[in-house]
């Protein structure tokens, strides 16, 4: 199966063009240290403004690719927005998880050109 090896490829370019947070917190603001406990949701003042809504892990050891689903809070009408994808790399050092790397895939269209994409690159291969 060359897919997790092509992907590892696609991270290590096109994560970089991605920002970086420094640690990554779980939703109650602590450090994780378990891959359970890595997750996109994410609170200000209380209220909940982004919403996992999936998670595969692509892989796992010392780097670890994970494939998010989420949706955002409109403020403006209180409700949760379309699906959206984050591709993200952590490192584990120290016991702790930090991000070192996302790709945010905008939309749908660009989820399924990836997928098309990689599909027949894959099969010529």
């Amino acid at each position: 199966h060359q897919s997790p090896r092509f992907v590892s490829v696609i991270l290590k370019n096109v994560g970089r063009l991605g920002d970086s947070s420094p640690t990554s917190f779980n939703t109650e603001g602590m450090m994780s240290s378990t891959i359970d406990e890595l997750t996109v949701s994410y609170e200000e003042d209380g209220v909940q403004v982004t919403k996992e809504t999936g998670k595969e892990i692509l892989s796992k050891g010392a780097w670890t690719t994970i494939l998010f689903r989420y949706q955002s809070l409109d403020k403006g009408t209180g409700e949760f927005g379309k699906d959206m994808y984050t591709i993200r790399r952590y490192q584990k050092r120290q016991g702790e998880y930090t991000m070192k790397s996302k790709f945010n895939i905008s939309s749908t269209e660009q989820a399924t050109k990836i997928v098309d994409i990689l599909s027949k690159w894959i099969t010529a291969a």
